[in-house]
């Protein structure tokens, strides 16, 4: 069982180390779950495809303005700006729920 976690629901063509992950460790039978943010970029389906992988997504939305207010206030500051980008209580919460739930 893996759970995996990323900035953005991953497609072919965007998030595509971790869309190369996740088709490879589904095709080996692994169960995966994915948690992330709820923004699939430039490709509208990624969701169903990653579905279709038979993966279930526990995505959180979180507003573009805000994630880049937090890039923004964070600049000048030694916290890469990825992280910032992606920084979410709610998409923590949601992740350490399903550790404690998913017996990984």
């Amino acid at each position: 069982r893996i759970c995996f976690l990323s900035p953005q629901i991953p497609s072919g063509a965007y998030g595509r180390r971790g869309w190369s992950f996740l088709s490879a460790l589904a095709a080996q039978g692994h169960e995966i779950t994915l948690c992330c943010i709820a923004d699939p970029g430039p490709v509208e389906d990624a969701a169903r495809r990653i579905e279709g992988l038979g993966i279930p997504i526990h995505a959180v939305s979180i507003s573009r303005l805000k994630r880049w207010g937090y890039c923004l206030t964070g600049w000048f500051g030694k916290t890469p700006l990825r992280i910032l980008h992606c920084r979410s209580g709610a998409l923590r919460e949601v992740f350490l729920s399903e550790l404690r739930d998913g017996r990984y």
